[in-house]
């Protein structure tokens, strides 16, 4: 079972292009964007219409060329690395499931100044799909965010995850 999407595919992925689609109407001109786990880094096309700074992060050997003239990459352990920068919104699609250090992650998620965009498969998967080590319940994401208002949880039944826009209060 594959867990990244190939690069020749990416644009017939239409749940995982329409998250990136659905936060891009949110990112307002000339805002940083972080994107964790940016998987290739198509994220860094589907949002460079929106004028914004954009930053995917990634381990290393996932994020394509064919990417880098849209925004900026880095390549890294997800599990310990930690911004040098403060970003506007941060995107993380479908990674909180993946991660060994969660609570590293979610501090993360927790610096970014307005907005976070997030989707979290909630169905279980752990035992299913090797590569996730955690399940979520629906509500259990908002949780997670103190400083943060949930503004809008929507289902993917095509994907069977929920996507969560939480706004900073």
């Amino acid at each position: 079972m594959p867990e990244r999407i190939p690069e020749e595919k990416w644009r017939k992925e239409t749940g995982h292009v329409w998250r990136y689609s659905w936060a891009a109407n949110q990112i307002q001109r000339g805002e940083t964007v972080l994107d964790i786990a940016c998987g290739i880094g198509y994220g860094a096309e589907v949002l460079a219409p929106t004028g914004c700074f954009y930053l995917g992060v990634d381990k290393p050997g996932a994020i394509s060329e064919t990417f880098w003239d849209y925004g900026e990459f880095i390549e890294t352990d997800i599990d310990t690395w930690t911004p040098d920068a403060d970003f506007d919104v941060i995107v993380c699609f479908e990674t909180l499931e993946h991660v060994g250090d969660l609570d590293h992650l979610v501090g993360i998620l927790n610096g970014a100044r307005r907005l976070i965009c997030v989707s979290v498969p909630t169905i279980p998967t752990v035992g299913i799909n090797p590569f996730h080590v955690r399940d979520f319940a629906e509500d259990d994401v908002p949780a997670m965010f103190d400083d943060f208002d949930l503004t809008v949880k929507k289902w993917q039944p095509s994907e069977q995850s929920h996507v969560y826009m939480l706004t900073r209060r």
